[in-house]
């Protein structure tokens, strides 16, 4: 027959937790009863109420090193992150070799923007557990997060190697296409795609590493898949009409800005791209009023001038009068922007 807290662990396995803390009697609590009622109301995101019982564990037994770990992953959950690490530490303190407790404190110093502190915990992690698959993605992701880019892939393989997942196969992505290695980016992006092909947030990052790899049909396509079911996603709208530019096809990339334009009026990177788009057609007007739009944005400087030197290569072997026009009104708009040099 099975035990009241057995029963009470079944439950919180099926994620029966409000039956779970039904069946958690208020008289006779252990240590060990409110150490499940806190996991019962963690699932729950009950955090408040779960870090009372876990406390309560503790009141009964001050060695109980699961429920400080716990109570750790309550607080990080509320944002409470130095109180969380002290949990954790605690939790080692009383048990050296609590897998659970490095893994997580890890996840808490990723979270505070600590990535060194990070790995140093999923280091330990692994020492404890060799096989901790999702100690090496998350170290690999804290690797990434200092620019150890060829650190970060190797764990991210050893990851795959123990257990293949999608986000590990997502994250070496990354990791290749910040070393340029944009064939096996892709090929990766690939494998995550097939354990589901319709997420487009995987899609995105292979439709650009395909723009940047010159497969233009491929990151249309992309782009387009996205699109058919987004139809307003300005940053889709905007990364499709950049492709066509690229395809020597700027009627349809002004198409695509302006339909990012329609959606949201104050889309910088739109008016931006148009003009550049508009500039190759000749369409000097709308490439003026776009500029003279990107005033308005606080981050206009640096965007202008890029744009501003873009352009500037694009009519370069032009000599008609339009394009002469044009290009002395580029120049003055150039002008007022460029800081001043200091004496």
């Amino acid at each position: 027959m099975a035990t009241l807290e057995q029963e009470i662990r079944e439950l919180i396995k099926g994620r029966r937790y409000d039956d779970a803390i039904e069946k958690i009697r208020h008289e006779g609590m252990t240590a060990e009863l409110y150490l499940l009622k806190g996991n019962a109301y963690f699932g729950n995101m009950d955090f408040e109420r779960a870090i009372e019982a876990y406390t309560n564990a503790l009141k009964i037994d001050a060695k109980l090193f699961e429920a400080y770990n716990n109570r750790g992953n309550s607080k990080s959950s509320m944002e409470m992150f130095e109180d969380a690490i002290e949990d954790y530490k605690k939790a080692i303190e009383l048990n050296d070799n609590y897998v659970d407790a490095y893994f997580n404190m890890g996840l808490t110093y990723y979270c505070m923007g600590k990535p060194n502190e990070a790995i140093e915990c999923y280091d330990k992690t692994i020492e404890c557990n060799p096989e901790h698959f999702m100690a090496y993605n998350n170290r690999g992701n804290a690797k990434n997060h200092i620019k150890d880019y060829l650190g970060a892939l190797k764990d991210f393989t050893n990851s795959i190697d123990i257990r293949p997942t999608q986000y590990a196969y997502f994250n070496r992505g990354l990791s290749k296409e910040n070393i340029n290695d944009l064939n096996g980016a892709i090929a990766d992006y690939d494998k995550a795609l097939s354990y589901n092909p319709n997420d487009f947030g995987i899609i995105q990052k292979r439709g650009y590493a395909k723009f940047k790899n010159n497969d233009l049909n491929g990151a249309e396509l992309d782009y387009l898949t996205i699109l058919n079911v987004m139809a307003e996603n300005t940053e889709i709208l905007v990364s499709l009409g950049m492709v066509y530019h690229k395809m020597n096809r700027d009627n349809d990339a002004v198409i695509q800005y302006t339909k990012a334009i329609s959606v949201d009026i104050d889309y910088a990177d739109a008016y931006i791209n148009r003009s550049i788009a508009a500039a190759s057609l000749k369409k000097y007007t709308m490439a003026v009023n776009d500029l003279d739009r990107m005033f308005k944005y606080d981050i206009f400087r640096n965007d202008y001038l890029s744009t501003y030197n873009q352009i500037r290569d694009i009519i370069e072997d032009r000599d008609d009068e339009k394009t002469e026009e044009f290009r002395k009104t580029l120049e003055e708009m150039a002008l007022k922007i460029k800081p001043k040099r200091k004496k």
